[in-house]
């Protein structure tokens, strides 16, 4: 099977949203914990007036905000620190690895690290098993053959597919 290539280059948006959709889908219970163990102490005694009700709301409230712009401002950061994130990467995919290169480097990963394949509408996202992820546009594929090719590829590996 030849290779596949793809040219790739995120922004803070797109890079922003897919750290927020990550977070929020793996921690959204974590932070209602403490909520509802609040909201279960209020109805034992002695009982909590509305006044001190609101209170806690608004200070969940505030630390769920808080949480949401100190990610941004992390992301902001590894932008502009990362050079996979602020460089145009050129991937080569093959059945054996996955070849990554830009200007100030080059990695190779074997297909048996990547866990996950997450298919939106208008990018692939391969996770790898420690957290990281590769992001790769539909658009940045040199045909919509070699989009085709890629998924099937994904197949044969077994590995797993996601559209979340």
């Amino acid at each position: 099977m030849e290779d596949i290539k793809v040219t790739s280059s995120i922004d803070l948006k797109t890079y922003y949203a897919i750290c927020l959709r990550i977070y929020l889908k793996k921690r959204a219970l974590i932070l209602l914990i403490p909520f509802v163990l609040v909201q279960i102490t209020i109805l034992m005694e002695p009982p909590v007036s509305w006044d001190e009700e609101l209170w806690l709301i608004g200070i969940f409230a505030a630390l769920y905000i808080f949480s949401i712009w100190a990610m941004y401002r992390a992301c902001k950061l590894q932008t502009q620190r990362t050079p996979y994130l602020k460089e145009t990467v050129h991937y080569k995919l093959n059945p054996d690895k996955i070849e990554l290169s830009g200007n100030s480097f080059t990695h190779v990963c074997s297909w048996e690290y990547v866990g996950t394949l997450m298919e939106r509408e208008k990018y692939f996202m391969l996770f790898n098993q420690n957290r990281t992820f590769y992001y790769l546009p539909k658009d940045g594929f040199e045909s919509r053959e070699a989009a085709a090719g890629f998924k099937e590829m994904v197949k044969e590996k077994g590995i797993k597919f996601s559209y979340n």
